[in-house]
């Protein structure tokens, strides 16, 4: 077996080569290449991806997301455990201690990790090189019954009812769909709400002083620009490309919604929200308490207008507010984001929202 490491260079150069359209299986999607190149915290000398290959099989492979924390005016540089994948075959050997041996040899004090599968949280703890596991807790609002896939996957037994349960979500959806559309109301208020992807100094002096305030990360309109122009999935149908790639690369709907909120001519909030599949995440928000109640509002609004499945958000704020609005859904589950950090690294997992990391882009 053979392990290459990439940089941004190389990595351009991996997704032009006639050795990539030759791949069986790929390591990584062009679209999402683009966005590690165009990162604008990828360093030149920044290792994103290791792949292992014999004989010009893709066996496995494991990449990191560069990111600067900036708090207190301080930068620091860390790198977020992205995408791990290894053949079914090689399961049983120890392709899979011998990628992360890679990313911890590389990154050793300045990886973190979320969104990580259970199985693997016991693997990490093992490892005594991330302080003990840290949580936080948010909360998905289920809008609508969209639980037959599910169905079918955990209850292979039950496959033969799926398509009769299948009709009976749709149906009870439908009347719920025509019960919200009667019965809301454009609620009036003093502030105003405008989706845009401007991202100008009054924005940086907005997110830079809530952060700061909040004791969150900082983030400015250079990150939330790279999201928008580089995104990790495009809304499309599956193509070659897609079919050869073991995560997402496409999806049938993927939106990002910016929102500023205004109270007269100054902003007092900001949500940059994700809609995937009828799923809607609030993956990152700046909202002083002037304009919870209106940004809450618009959410509901949001999901009503496009007759979303569910909301999920870990910022508390917004969490209270929905909880109130019982008629809007069906039942609410709480969630948890965990985190690993580096032992010598001083840090909590309240200073991020649910997008840090690559959630966003995914």
């Amino acid at each position: 077996m053979q392990i290459v490491s990439y940089n941004k260079f190389e990595l351009q150069g991996l997704i032009e080569s006639d050795f990539f359209e030759k791949l069986n299986k790929i390591p990584i999607s062009k679209h999402r290449a683009l966005s590690h190149i165009n990162n604008p915290y990828c360093a030149d000398d920044d290792i994103l991806l290791w792949a292992v290959y014999e004989n010009e099989t893709l066996m496995g492979y494991s990449s990191v997301l560069p990111d600067m924390i900036v708090r207190n005016n301080c930068e620091e540089k860390i790198y977020w455990s992205s995408s791990t994948w290894r053949e079914e075959s090689a399961q049983k050997n120890t392709l899979a201690a011998t990628l992360l041996l890679k990313v911890l040899t590389q990154y050793k004090n300045r990886l973190f990790m979320t969104d990580f599968i259970p199985e693997a949280e016991k693997s990490y703890q093992k490892l005594r090189i991330f302080k003990p596991i840290q949580t936080e807790l948010g909360c998905l609002f289920y809008r609508n019954l969209s639980f037959s896939q599910a169905v079918r996957k955990c209850f292979p037994k039950l496959k033969p009812i799926v398509p009769l349960y299948s009709l009976f979500e749709k149906c009870f959806n439908f009347t719920l769909f025509l019960g919200r559309k009667l019965t809301t109301k454009k609620i009036k208020s003093d502030l105003s709400i405008v989706e845009n992807n401007i991202f100008d100094a009054e924005f940086d002096d907005f997110v830079k002083n809530y952060c700061n305030e909040n004791n969150l990360v900082v983030r400015d309109a250079e990150f939330f620009k790279w999201i928008i122009d580089y995104p990790w999935v495009l809304q499309r149908k599956p193509d070659n490309e897609s079919k050869r790639y073991h995560f997402s690369s496409v999806s049938e709907q993927f939106e990002y919604h910016p929102v500023k909120i205004y109270d007269k001519q100054k902003l007092v909030g900001f949500m940059f929200l994700k809609i995937r599949d009828k799923r809607l995440t609030v993956s990152f928000s700046y909202l002083n308490d002037i304009c919870v109640k209106d940004a809450a509002n618009y959410i509901l609004q949001l999901a009503t207008a496009k007759d979303l499945d569910s909301i999920t958000t870990f910022d508390k704020k917004l969490i209270r507010r929905l909880t109130k609005k019982r008629t809007k859904y069906i039942f609410a589950k709480k969630m948890e984001k965990k985190y690993f950090f580096p032992r010598d690294f001083d840090i909590t997992s309240s200073v991020f929202q649910e997008g840090d990391g690559d959630m966003v882009f995914t």
